[in-house]
């Protein structure tokens, strides 16, 4: 595959030329926005193929454009992240760039597609949820790591929730899917990730559940897609051990093949496993746990503003010590984006202090995480400790750190370090970004 880089080119100018297919390119709308395009092998101009938009909490397209462009050519999509939608833009910014960048790949395209999917991660999902009303042509929403809040209500649309055993977020997910399975199209898979975009199993599995929705709106004219659909629930119902999850899978496979094939079989599993002991057990542990994990972190967010860094010691020790229990490691990933949302705030107050002391909360949570790293980096540069500060900004680099801006624009920098070691810096900072 070869990557085309043009940003520069106008609306005009970037219409899909011959032998795009199977290619990445950047592009950009005629409002400014960039995105990459990836264009799957199969796809001819006269084709009428589904369409997903993809939106990262840090703006970077290229990241799940590339991660998943296996499976556009597998299922047949076309992909194209935005590189502009991010967390802190705000709902009104956010969502109009969404619409922005539907209108413009549509119209690169200049064929009707038949499906038009918003995909995104973290905050990203948030966008993806919360556009997908104002999106012309919205036919469906993938929501990884993420839901909306008590009080904000499902889309109108199919969704598709995507949540890990250790993702931070997944009680979040867990009750606004549980809020939202009232109204039919609304379905959920867990996988054992943490947060983070899923694996391609699992967005394997997305693809094809976009392809049946495809299939609903166009009509049930091609039994491909419906076929392959069936293949990929079947199996994951097979390998599925945990009861409730079960029962989602049956409840999405009833649910998207009505009207397209017969359901009885299905219905008949979903009474069958209803009236399972075992399933009422889970149903009701699983309700005791997302209640407990919920006050857990509400506890933790209180205690964030107060607790010294001793108490902070004896927590997070307890919980790395018991990783093996999956709502102890989505304990610790929340405490360590609680740390960063509150060390930004208190860092654009200029308090210092309190910066330092959420920083080293944030560490302990999550010693490997380059933000918390280059914080602290950048915290020692202030006091002058040229040392400490060297020793974390390496270690952040090292955790995958790849901001070269950020890292330019930082004036605490410039008076530790010389010509040269910033220099290097900057390089393998820049070096991260191929892999981001």
């Amino acid at each position: 595959m070869v990557a085309v880089q043009d940003p520069q080119l106008s609306e005009q100018d970037t219409l899909l030329q011959p032998g795009a297919p199977g290619m990445f390119s950047e592009r950009s709308t005629a409002a400014g926005q960039t995105y990459i395009l990836y264009l799957p092998k199969q796809y001819r101009v006269e084709s009428r193929i589904p369409v997903m938009l993809f939106f990262d909490p840090q703006g970077n397209g290229r990241l799940p454009v590339h991660r998943y462009a296996q499976l556009a050519d597998e299922a047949g999509f076309i992909l194209a992240g935005s590189n502009q939608v991010k967390n802190g833009l705000g709902v009104d910014a956010s969502t109009e760039l969404a619409a922005d960048l539907a209108a413009s790949v549509l119209k690169k395209l200049g064929s009707t597609h038949s499906g038009l999917f918003l995909c995104g991660f973290s905050g990203g999902a948030k966008v993806a949820l919360l556009a997908s009303g104002g999106t012309k042509g919205a036919t469906g929403v993938i929501h990884c790591g993420a839901g909306l809040p008590s009080g904000m209500p499902a889309p109108s649309l199919p969704t598709l929730g995507i949540t890990g055993m250790r993702d931070m977020n997944y009680a979040e997910v867990i009750d606004f899917v549980n809020r939202s399975s009232q109204q039919p199209g609304h379905h959920l898979i867990v996988t054992n990730g943490r947060h983070e975009w899923p694996d391609v199993d699992a967005m394997r599995f997305s693809f094809s559940w976009c392809a049946i929705q495809s299939c609903k709106a166009a009509g049930p004219s091609d039994q491909v897609p419906l076929q392959a659909f069936e293949r990929v629930l079947k199996d994951r119902i097979a390998s599925e051990k945990y009861l409730p999850q079960k029962m989602r899978l049956l409840r999405c496979g009833k649910d998207l093949l009505a009207n397209l094939t017969p359901v009885h079989e299905w219905d008949k599993r979903i009474n069958r496993l209803s009236q399972d002991a075992a399933y009422s057990s889970a149903i009701l542990e699983d309700s005791r746990k997302l209640s407990t994990e919920l006050n857990r972190r509400q506890f933790l967010i209180d205690a964030l503003r107060g607790r010294e860094i001793v108490w902070w010691i004896g927590v997070i020790g307890d919980l790395h010590k018991q990783t093996n229990e999956p709502m102890n490691d989505r304990l610790l990933g929340y405490i360590s984006l609680a740390c960063y949302s509150l060390s930004k705030q208190a860092f654009e107050q200029d308090n210092l202090q309190e910066v330092a002391r959420l920083n080293r909360i944030y560490r302990l949570a999550d010693p490997a995480n380059s933000e918390a790293n280059y914080m602290s980096a950048v915290l020692f540069a202030k006091a002058g400790a040229r040392d400490s500060s060297v020793k974390y900004l390496k270690e952040s680099i090292r955790c995958g750190f790849h901001e070269t801006n950020r890292f330019d624009a930082e004036e605490s920098f410039r008076y530790l370090l010389s010509e040269g070691e910033g220099s290097e810096l900057h390089e393998k900072i820049e070096q991260n970004q191929s892999a981001w």
